[in-house]
């Protein structure tokens, strides 16, 4: 039958806590499960094999209580001469992350249990309530059974990038809301602004080029309304224009005055000017978020050079942006030892069905794990898979799963699958993108970075590792 090997049904984790509890008396081993909330979470402690020691108590997301709840903690170490304390916090938003930060700082070594493991652990008890309590107890037995996860949670120079690229994810989302309205707003008060409709040949023809350029901005900020830019001169306009470094053409003036003729809304209401002055204010929020969203990706991209993701950049089809999001989803890439461990983390790892030695023909992924993470990651792929990256590369891969009937959604999920795999792979070695055959894949790093401060850090980075790479093939070839 051969040497057996020495496998754990649980894999990694199993084997890790099979090493922990090697030799020791379980009934010296600690749990203590916690259930996060906003203003009441509450806390059990018991040993391993269940028995409750300190009953369901409330306590407060505040140094004081922190402390109590180390200090009965170490009351029960003291009583059972305890060997080892497992602590589950079961996850809920943000509300679970200061308490497992504060008890780390004690020493304690903290485990996530998902929301899902604790509604499986009270349907086993076949009791269909749904209490504290019992989720105290379905949260102790998930730590018992080994089924919490190692939180790595991003922490320090990670933390400061992972907040900076969700705020302004949020921004850019606040600032599309914006320019729908803005849109909306302005199809209300001067219905053909976006464009003098011809019913005869079906077209549109544009006042200007962008609805969102600097000029028509200017005229959305100051006279939005067709009786207000009829009742200015053509060389007042200009004027108007100049004041702000801009310059109308003769085209754009005479379609602009052709529209507010043209329009059938009456500007003297009361509706039109509340209408006006919202169409104003959106457009100063819009504004003042676009500033906001300048400042963070020029921070963005400062962080992004300090960090080994700036070699990611050589792949063609990844930006500051992508890259910066990207990296600050999982933190440090030493936190991972296999690649597998990132592709479970975004939840694009494929779930299985098999029964009776048959596979599923099709199957989804599992949409588990860090979800900002996961639609990063599926836009990178979906974004490598398009022509206008020329990444032939993914665009080849993205032929071939084609042709074997994928569907586009399916193709975007496993380019983002191969795009974790060789970015663990590039951070790990440190090494740029480079694969035989497709050279003409490997970007320009410095080209993509805008500012001069950050190509002098990014070109210091990339001397060192070339430097460094060179070092180690001479140490290989003597």
């Amino acid at each position: 039958m051969g040497k057996p090997k020495n496998i754990n049904i649980r894999g990694l984790r199993g084997d890790q806590r099979a090493k922990e509890l090697e030799g020791l008396d379980l009934s010296r081993v600690l749990i203590l499960a916690i259930d996060s909330a906003r203003d009441y979470p509450k806390a059990l402690i018991c040993d391993y094999f269940g028995r409750v020691l300190e009953k369901p108590f409330f306590f407060a997301v505040n140094s004081e209580d922190i402390f109590t709840l180390h200090k009965k903690v170490q009351y029960w170490v003291s009583c059972v001469k305890a060997l080892r304390v497992f602590v589950g916090i079961e996850v809920a938003g943000c509300y679970h992350d200061a308490i497992g930060k504060a008890l780390e700082k004690y020493g304690y070594e903290v485990s996530l249990v998902n929301s899902f493991t604790t509604a499986s652990g009270r349907r086993m008890m076949l009791d269909f309530s749904k209490t504290d309590d019992k989720d105290l107890l379905a949260i102790a037995q998930a730590i018992i059974a080994n089924n919490g996860v190692s939180p790595k949670r991003v922490t320090g120079f990670y933390e400061r990038m992972q907040s900076v690229c969700r705020t302004r994810r949020q921004h850019v989302a606040e600032a599309s809301a914006l320019k729908a309205q803005i849109k909306e707003l302005m199809s209300m008060v001067f219905r053909e602004y976006q464009g003098l409709v011809n019913p005869n040949t079906l077209t549109k023809q544009k006042v200007f080029s962008s609805f969102w350029s600097p000029k028509s901005r200017l005229i959305m900020r100051y006279v939005p309304l067709p009786d207000e830019i009829l009742s200015l001169e053509e060389t007042t306009l200009n004027q108007l224009a100049a004041s702000e470094g801009l310059r109308f053409s003769e085209l754009e003036i005479k379609l602009l005055f052709q529209a507010a003729k043209r329009d059938l809304m009456s500007s003297s209401t009361e509706l039109a000017q509340f209408k006006s002055e919202q169409v104003k204010f959106r457009l100063k929020q819009l504004e003042i978020l676009e500033k906001q969203n300048a400042s963070l990706e020029f921070e963005m991209e400062k962080m992004l050079v300090e960090s080994p993701a700036i070699l990611l950049l050589s792949i063609k089809g990844i930006n500051i942006i992508t890259a910066a999001e990207f990296i600050a989803e999982i933190g440090s890439i030493f936190n991972y030892t296999y690649n597998r461990q990132l592709v479970k983390l975004a939840g694009i790892n494929p779930v299985l069905a098999q029964s009776g030695g048959k596979n599923a023909k099709a199957f989804q992924i599992s949409r588990q794990g860090n979800p900002a993470l996961r639609y990063i990651v599926t836009l990178i792929g979906k974004n490598l898979c398009s022509k206008a990256c020329w990444n032939s590369y993914f665009i080849d891969y993205y032929e071939r799963l084609h042709q074997k009937g994928k569907t586009p959604c399916q193709i975007y999920a496993a380019a983002g699958n191969k795009f974790l795999r060789i970015a663990f792979a590039m951070l790990k070695n440190q090494t740029l993108f480079l694969v035989p055959g497709y050279e003409n894949c490997t970007s320009d790093i410095i080209g993509k970075l805008s500012c001069k401060e950050t190509k002098k850090i990014a070109r210091q980075a990339l001397d060192f590792l070339s430097g460094a790479s060179k070092q180690e093939t001479a140490v290989a070839s003597s």
